[in-house]
């Protein structure tokens, strides 16, 4: 019992770490020229490929909505 809550924290504060670790969300461009929203886009599109997956992970391992 004692060993599966040290495992349970420890995976805990894995999770947390991971989730600490992500990237900021990029910021949105003064100037609304094509270059720069393209450059957002190309930048945002990066950010959700990344984060995404870590995000869903996590999701299903600590909700109580199993599908």
């Amino acid at each position: 019992m004692h060993l599966f809550l040290n495992l349970a924290i420890l995976s805990f504060i894995f999770s947390c770490t991971t989730i600490a670790s992500l990237m900021d969300e990029p910021n949105p461009p003064i100037k609304h020229t094509i270059k720069d929203l393209s450059t957002y886009e190309a930048k945002l599109a990066d950010y959700i490929s990344i984060t995404k997956p870590i995000a869903q992970d996590i999701y299903m391992r600590y909700s109580k909505l199993k599908n």
